[in-house]
């Protein structure tokens, strides 16, 4: 099961299903005003974690009352969890085909700047 640690709990994610991809799905585009996307992304993260888990989090389940940041910030933590088993599959891979642990490093890098590119995605230019 996929997990986040958010303030030192732990919160386990449901399976990621296509209800869940099409959420996820809504907040990158690209057309939609600032605050479009900071609801899409809430609606996102609720769709995920649930109410109760959302209110312990981010203080309320309403999107006017919550800090926006830690939204982003919750859902980059999400989509991160959501690839972790992935990642570490293609690690696993790239170790075993070149037998060389510099891989490993090389991979790691590389998901950095995916992270930030994903980052980017939910400013608006």
């Amino acid at each position: 099961m996929d997990k986040i640690t958010y303030n030192g709990k732990t919160y386990e994610l449901p399976k990621k299903t296509m209800a869940i991809v099409q959420k996820e799905d809504a907040m990158y585009t690209k057309s939609a005003s600032l605050a479009e996307q900071y609801m899409k992304q809430f609606e996102y993260a609720y769709a995920v974690l649930g109410e109760e888990n959302i209110v312990e989090i981010l203080g309320s389940s309403d999107v006017n009352e919550v800090d926006l940041s830690e939204i982003t910030l919750l859902c980059n933590m999400i989509d991160e969890a959501y690839m972790k088993k992935i990642n570490d599959q293609n690690i696993k891979r790239a170790e075993k085909m070149l037998g060389n642990k510099a891989v490993s490093q090389i991979i790691s890098a590389g998901n950095a700047a995916g992270k930030i590119a994903n980052a980017s995605r939910y400013s608006k230019n």
